[in-house]
């Protein structure tokens, strides 16, 4: 019997959600992720967005590029 596993958080699902959508070729090698389309898309705040896309700069499947208005 397996125990029971706690339920994954916004950002941990927001992070599953966008990992596969790159590893898909959802979003295009260079692609700009805007925080606030995902975030609307996903119907969650900015902010587990935020951290799903902070643990995949820190795996290295996505790069800074900086502010860009």
């Amino acid at each position: 019997m397996d125990a029971i596993k706690p339920p994954k958080t916004l950002s941990e699902q927001t992070h599953d959600i966008l990992l596969n959508a790159i590893c898909s070729g959802e979003f295009e090698p260079g692609q700009r992720l805007n925080q606030d389309e995902i975030a609307a898309r996903l119907q969650v705040s900015r902010q587990p967005v935020n951290s799903a896309i902070s643990v995949l700069k820190a795996s290295g499947f996505v790069e800074d590029t900086g502010r860009r208005g």
